[in-house]
């Protein structure tokens, strides 16, 4: 009975050994309290101590020091649970959460019945998130869900813009597309007769797109789309009752939309037009003016008679 006795004592005694002496208390474990990290190898693997400098409780696995709270990469865990897997409260002024990644998912949330990623401030926001690609979502039913203004920025997002989805189903910003010309000049156009001519707008109300170009009075859609134009013309009176007087919406070199009226001998008659109409991007649009009364006949010079103006609709 005394030789098991004393061999139990040199078995703890071996146990509690490193470097320095363990003590054991009723309530309580002493490590060795080191300021300098001893050896870590193979044969320390298990091994544990108190770092005086770092405060903290390493162990031994086998190669290097590590903290007993250390998380070890990668780890991955699956649970059945209806509280929050991981919460951080942080009541400072950091961040209560920060994922980087260079090739992949910065943070990857994923949830069957809750939030995948739930993220809440006070005063700042609730998730910010910045890269090649800011957020994406996906899911069976809301793919992104927002509670609250949305604020987009980006290259295009100028005041008044829109956002459309395009062919490939990205949302993309629509920039306004919009102009309005009128006047002929200070004396009135001279339209040749049975001649397709081009009506000379002098003046420029606006073109939020700069899409018109004043020196060959072309609109140049932007834009595959449908856009709206409008236009009119009032002639001087004609010395004859001979003939017709007509307007036309040209898309490049092809007459699209032609309105008549019949020439009206002393009279003052106007032609006008409204439309829809598909573009590609690039295609121009102008406005052509014919009459066939035999003899030239003007365009009245007054700049509140003759206005062409345009905008898009929708973009496809």
């Amino acid at each position: 009975m005394k030789k098991l006795f004393i061999l139990s004592i040199i078995q703890i005694s071996s146990f509690i050994t490193y470097s320095q002496s363990i003590s054991l208390d009723p309530n309580s474990l002493q490590l060795p309290r080191l300021a300098v990290n001893p050896t870590c190898a193979v044969a320390d693997k298990g091994k544990l101590i108190y770092n005086t400098n770092l405060e903290k409780v390493l162990f031994c696995n086998g190669s290097a020091w590590q903290e007993i709270n250390e998380l070890t990469l990668p780890k991955a865990y699956s649970i059945n649970s209806s509280s929050n897997l991981l919460e951080v409260n942080n009541t400072g002024s950091g961040t209560g959460i920060k994922g980087i990644s260079l090739n992949s998912y910065g943070i990857f949330g994923q949830s069957t019945n809750g939030s995948g990623v739930y993220g809440n401030s006070t005063n700042n926001y609730g998730g910010f998130f910045s890269g090649a690609r800011g957020v994406y979502a996906s899911g069976s039913d809301w793919g992104l869900f927002l509670s609250g203004k949305l604020n987009l920025q980006g290259s295009l997002g100028a005041t008044g813009n829109t956002i459309v989805v395009n062919s490939t189903g990205e949302p993309v910003w629509q920039p306004n597309v919009a102009f309005a010309v009128k006047d002929v000049g200070a004396s009135s156009q001279a339209i040749p007769h049975n001649t397709d001519t081009k009506v000379n707008f002098d003046s420029e109300e606006y073109d939020l797109g700069s899409d018109f170009d004043p020196t060959t009075n072309l609109f140049t859609a932007p834009y595959t789309g449908i856009y709206h134009f409008d236009a009119a013309i009032m002639w001087d009176g004609p010395s004859n009752s001979n003939g017709i007087l007509a307007i036309t919406l040209r898309v490049n070199s092809t007459n699209q939309f032609t309105l008549r009226s019949p020439a009206s001998q002393n009279q003052t008659p106007s032609n006008m037009l409204s439309m829809d109409i598909r573009l590609t991007a690039g295609q121009t649009v102008s406005i052509m003016a014919f009459q066939n009364t035999g003899t030239s006949q003007n365009i009245n010079a007054d700049n509140r008679t003759s206005r062409f103006s345009g905008r898009l609709i929708t973009r496809l």
